[in-house]
């Protein structure tokens, strides 16, 4: 909530996200590092969601709500930049899940209302 707060409260940090969800690789290195940062951060949210769900500690009916989201997030071209440079870092079984929903994601295609039109 916290994460998601600070992007609301902040008109740079939100056209920041906004702009690295879009295109990763175009970013400056100083706005590449805070969008890299903010990724990491969410990914690890989710990662511990799912690590939590292996283990059984919590209902797998709580993930899905959130794994709905989290897919829209992944078909962002600029997201897939970022993971397809950071995925080493995570839990393997957790990267095993990510890739398969970045192959989702990228078969389904870039759908959100934060694309921008022409």
């Amino acid at each position: 909530h916290d994460l998601i707060g600070s992007i609301i409260a902040s008109d740079e940090l939100a056209d920041l996200y906004l702009r690295g969800a879009q295109d990763f690789n175009r970013l400056a290195n100083k706005d590449r590092i805070r969008v890299s940062l903010l990724f990491q951060r969410m990914m690890r949210l989710i990662e511990q969601q799912h690590l939590h769900i292996e283990k059984s500690h919590i209902d797998p009916a709580f993930f899905d709500s959130i794994d709905r989201t989290w897919f829209e997030w992944l078909t962002f071209p600029g997201v897939q930049e970022w993971w397809a440079g950071n995925r080493e870092f995570y839990e393997p079984t957790f990267r095993e899940y990510v890739e398969r929903q970045v192959a989702k994601a990228k078969e389904r295609g870039y759908e959100s209302s934060f694309k921008e039109t022409p």
